[in-house]
């Protein structure tokens, strides 16, 4: 048990401060079905890209969840290090996590 103070002069620093505080001490929950994350891409392959949505939890962001359109190469519109809103869609029976990124995009009309 302890004390943590900060303090600065810019709220919007503080307040990334105070988050990341957060992060490293709450207990850590379990991802939830049909939960929206914003996550950290970490690799991303041919098939789709692995996105961190809770410190230590990846989860697979397939190509084919990106965007409605079809893409040919993931790194056009992705690359490792940004930031991404995704849905957890399934819980697989072997714990890996599926993820969508267009189920939170507006479908375009044909």
């Amino acid at each position: 048990v302890g004390i943590v103070e900060i303090s600065g002069t810019n709220q919007e620093k503080l307040d990334n401060a105070y988050k990341r505080i957060q992060e490293i001490v709450a207990i850590p929950e379990e991802p939830e079905e049909n939960k929206i994350y914003e996550g950290k891409i970490k690799t991303i392959q041919s098939y789709g890209a692995f996105v961190e949505i809770m410190p230590g939890i990846t989860g697979l962001l397939h190509i084919s969840e990106i965007e409605w359109r079809h893409i040919d190469n993931i790194e056009e519109i992705l690359k490792v290090g940004d930031t991404v809103k995704v849905k957890l869609v399934k819980i697989e029976p072997n714990g890996k996590l599926r993820l969508s990124r267009k189920v939170l995009i507006e479908k375009p009309v044909n």
